[in-house]
């Protein structure tokens, strides 16, 4: 409370100082003491006279008001309001000084009995006189034009006063402008006369069709002013330099709020079609199509849910019926094997094997999907501290422990500046089963928790989590714990009696491990203990490490390339095709440049954050991110680092298309696969200004050739195999990319017939046409066996 009260009084202290600082650049002396003797101002005003000046829930509003406070807010000056209902006791009493400034006076058409009595303010808001009709009258714009005709208007106001010099018109006052359309709609009057702002707000919300606007009176200007008696100069000046003083923001916003404050009523349904035909258009086909997909989603949870229980019956029948005929074929062809065979009956054993096995961890496969489908379960993978969340975890069971007078300890080893990507959440629920279970079936001793987290020797982004739960309990037989791990199953009736439970604890578990990709073991001996193990796979990523690196590889900053002169040119290889980069190798060394090679798009990012280049060969088509993503991102980051390194692309596509989105990415060149060494050098001499030696250039030896042959080999069949896999899920597009890396292949060992065939599954994996592509396919595949054979 006491810190509220500071900050206000500060709040105040800092206003007040800045209204006095604003005070004596812009007041006199004399004029700042006359505020100080007079800091507050009774100011008359209309309740009644929307939207300039009116009374809505107990306060004050309209533009005149909002001019008084914006002099109030510069000057400081304090006003008071005074409600005046009848004008001419009003008028009186601002004559006798109970009221000591008027805000809204027209001084060219002032009361006879405030002349050469008043003192007015430059004018600060201009308006016109309307004039409202029935539908059958001429259109008026001069005032001679009413002459012996009844006009009604608000009493008290200019616009009457206005009248008054023409005695030919017969004026009706009356208390507001309401009243005054009344009269016009049941024939009283033939006019009603109001300033625009007034009148025409009450028209549309109350008369719209039925009155109209017959025009606008010239010759009746109003404008309003403030004015205070004759006597009051410094007042007069005060309000003066406040109004002057206002700047055009703060006029258009108080203009603004009174646009926005007048109600004109509700608008036509042509109005609305007008402004909003497009919205309205937009709104009705999006509730069509949203029904539409409603209605649709309905029907088909309807048929899912009708057809679920079928689809499990019709899984556990092909489980069974397929499992057991294959089972036998598995285990006869194995024990064939065994037998003495020729080298060919072997290799056809082998094969048969091959297929069952296959064939069996497909129906593994599906019927894990269907179960899995049925759960719904999604991962909420990120980045977490491990090791605290182990140890939250333990400590969350530590008083059901103790109750049991257990001991409870926690080791974990292995990386510590590394954190794991993983589903806190589920990592959590498994390890409080484990405990769980080993609470309940511990009677004295102790449990351990042994937590490990380490990298793959060949791979640092990639890692393993192992957490073990150890304990002293009642432990299990080998025929209590082939029951485990089965839904509302325990080991034996006893346990369920004695420790309870529903035996959902460990199916829980192992399902939510196999959904992370990894696997718990479970080792027990009864009277002894239990350990139970979870290994799961993870993504590393250190702990200071931002989750998008290379989405913000922007902020890093490259080295500043190295000039060739001093030594051997540094070339980054940035090529997924082993045997494109054996060859691109072979090539670069025989100018004598240092060869870094990086498989993929995020491995090249890498090299050239860390290292200094003086050119990179870049692949456009990448596993990870096409090159063309690479060359942006390096060239963002050179913004700031004001460093060039030359980016070279090369790759078996040809075409503007090609060239085009290379240098829209910033690539300086582009190579077509097969590289000739000619247009290396040339490239080199261009980008690196060094010129490497022509002469003596080596062709590749017999055994690096053959070499070559071999990895060709090697990944076109990986490449082949993925490319049948994406075609059996018409997955057009990944086989359009392997049908590429084929090509890039082959371009580089000469095979052309093999070149021709990837040109043309190519060209029509890009039209999406199944059949087309099958054949294309089944072309490629015909091809590479007859270019084996030649081999």
């Amino acid at each position: 409370m006491l810190r509220c009260l500071w900050f206000f009084g500060c709040v105040t202290m800092f206003w007040h100082a800045s209204a006095w600082s604003h005070q004596n650049d812009l007041f006199t002396k004399q004029e700042r003491a006359w505020i100080a003797e007079h800091p507050v101002i009774t100011t008359g005003v209309d309740p009644d006279w929307h939207p300039l000046e009116y009374l809505e829930g107990g306060r004050y509003k309209g533009v005149v008001i909002e001019y008084v406070k914006a002099v109030s807010r510069i000057s400081g000056i304090e006003f008071q309001w005074v409600p005046i209902v009848d004008w001419s006791k009003g008028r009186e009493a601002f004559l006798e000084g109970r009221i000591q400034l008027m805000p809204a006076l027209v001084q060219d058409l002032e009361a006879p009995e405030l002349r050469g009595k008043v003192s007015y303010t430059h004018p600060y808001f201009a308006d016109s006189v309307m004039v409202v009709t029935k539908g059958v009258v001429p259109i008026i714009f001069n005032s001679r034009q009413l002459s012996g005709k009844k006009v009604a208007v608000k009493g008290g106001r200019a616009i009457g006063q206005a009248l008054s010099f023409h005695p030919d018109i017969q004026t009706v006052t009356v208390d507001t402008v309401g009243q005054a359309l009344a009269l016009v709609a049941d024939g009283t009057v033939y006019a009603a006369m109001g300033a625009e702002s007034v009148i025409m707000p009450e028209l549309r919300r109350h008369y719209f069709g039925v009155l109209n606007v017959a025009g606008s009176l010239v010759d009746v200007p109003v404008t309003a002013s403030m004015g205070v008696l004759k006597d009051n100069k410094i007042l007069l000046s005060i309000i003066d330099k406040s109004l002057s003083s206002l700047s055009a923001r703060e006029t258009d916003r108080i203009m603004t709020e009174f646009s926005e404050s007048t109600d004109y009523g509700a608008p036509s349904l042509s109005t609305i079609t007008q402004f909003y035909k497009w919205e309205g258009v937009a709104f009705l086909t999006g509730l069509l199509i949203i029904s539409f997909l409603a209605l649709t989603a309905f029907r088909a949870e309807r048929r899912a849910t009708r057809s679920e229980k079928e689809k499990s019956m019709f899984l556990a029948v092909m489980s069974h019926e397929v499992r057991t005929p294959m089972n036998s074929i598995l285990a006869s062809v194995e024990l064939l094997a065994r037998a003495k065979l020729s080298t060919e009956d072997k290799r056809l054993a082998k094969v048969a094997v091959s297929s069952a096995t296959t064939l069996i961890e497909l129906l593994n496969d599906v019927l894990d999907y269907s179960k899995m489908e049925a759960n719904k379960l999604a991962l909420s993978l990120h980045r977490v501290d491990v090791e605290f969340l182990i140890r939250e975890t333990v400590s969350m069971v530590e008083a059901r422990a103790h109750e049991k007078a257990l001991c409870l300890g926690v080791e974990f080893s292995g990386l510590k500046d590394i954190w794991p990507v993983i589903d806190s959440h589920r990592v959590r629920q498994i390890l409080i089963n484990l405990l769980s279970n080993a609470i309940k079936f511990t009677e004295n001793g102790r449990i351990d928790v042994f937590a490990t987290l380490s990298a793959e020797p060949h791979d640092k982004t990639r890692g393993m989590l192992r957490f073990k739960v150890k304990d002293t309990g009642i432990g299990m037989y080998k025929k209590q714990q082939n029951k485990l791990f089965k839904a509302f199953t325990q080991a034996d009736e006893t346990i369920t009696r004695k420790f309870g439970g529903t035996g959902l604890g460990l199916t829980i578990c192992k399902d939510l491990v196999a959904l992370m990709g990894g696997y718990i073991v479970m080792e027990s001996e009864a009277g002894v203990g239990t350990t139970v193990e979870v290994i799961l796979p993870v993504q590393l990523q250190g702990c200071s490490e931002a989750l998008g690196r290379y989405e913000d590889f922007e902020m890093l900053e490259l080295k500043t390339h190295a000039n060739g002169a001093s030594g051997a040119l540094r070339i980054l290889v940035v090529e997924d095709h082993p045997e494109s980069q054996f060859v691109i190798e072979r090539q670069l060394n025989t100018f004598g440049c240092k060869v870094t090679k990086a498989e993929t798009g995020l491995a090249g990012l890498d090299e050239a954050r860390a290292h200094v280049f003086d050119l990179m060969l870049l692949d456009c088509n990448l596993s990870d991110m096409d090159g063309y993503a690479v060359a942006a991102k390096i060239r963002e980051a050179e913004v700031s680092s004001g460093s060039h390194l030359p980016i070279i692309a090369i790759s078996a596509m040809v075409g503007p298309e090609h060239s085009k989105a290379c240098f829209d990415a910033g690539i300086d060149g582009v190579l077509t696969k097969p590289l000739r060494l000619q247009e290396l050098q040339e490239i080199i001499e261009m980008w690196c200004s060094v010129s490497p030696s022509e002469t003596n250039v080596p062709k590749l030896p017999m055994k690096d050739e053959a070499q070559l042959q071999k990895l060709f080999h090697k990944s076109m069949r990986v490449d082949l195999e993925q490319l049948r896999a994406a075609a059996l899920i018409n997955d057009w597009r990944q086989v359009e990319r392997l049908a590429h890396r084929i090509l890039g292949g082959a371009l580089i060992v000469k095979a052309q017939s093999i070149t021709a065939a990837c040109r043309d599954l190519e060209k029509r994996a890009s039209t999406g046409r199944s059949e087309s592509i099958i054949k294309s396919i089944q072309h490629l595949d015909e091809v590479i066996i007859q270019a084996e054979s030649e081999w």
